[in-house]
């Protein structure tokens, strides 16, 4: 509130200028909300990062993080690692089809037909291969993740039984 002491101290052009410092006072307040809720939903999305990848790194079942349109590994955690018997710096980048090991053509073919069929794959049971040339049964589940500006997936996997050696196997 402003007051004069004497009559007729505001005249139109010191209300025109009392308005428009009224207008620009009102912006800033709304411009200080608004970085302080931006703030806040930068740090909710930071902290959502965090707890995804505690979640994934640490998890004790073998997670992968693939790209839909280039069945590219974009990331691993070490319980995969350990499955494959294999460094996390081999597999990033390199994409599904193009190691010895891994799931086997047929399945990984059944695989991505199944994704493409419902946009999800639930408890598919199929056979993988490590480095050393024994095969896996598996349990595999993957939900569609954009992750990096990309369309992804999260892919989980199940051992189910003992490792068994193939015949003829790399």
């Amino acid at each position: 509130m402003l007051c004069a002491g004497q009559p007729d101290f505001f005249d139109d052009e010191l209300l025109q200028l009392l308005d428009e410092l009224g207008d620009d006072l009102s912006f800033a307040l709304d411009s200080i909300d608004a970085r302080r809720a931006q703030r806040a939903a930068q740090q909710e999305v930071e902290a959502g990062r965090d707890r995804f990848q505690a979640l994934f790194f640490g998890a004790p079942l073998p997670m992968a993080i693939i790209s839909i349109r280039g069945r590219r590994i974009v990331e691993v955690n070490q319980a995969l690692c350990e499955l494959y018997g294999l460094d996390r710096d081999v597999l990033l980048g390199s994409t599904t089809a193009s190691h010895a090991y891994g799931i086997l053509p047929d399945d990984r073919e059944r695989f991505y037909a199944v994704l493409a069929e419902h946009g999800r794959v639930s408890n598919l049971s199929l056979r993988v291969r490590d480095t050393a040339g024994l095969i896996r049964d598996v349990i595999l589940n993957a939900v569609r993740l954009p992750y990096m500006g990309e369309e992804c997936m999260l892919v989980t996997s199940l051992e189910l039984g003992p490792r068994t050696a193939q015949p003829g196997a790399p």
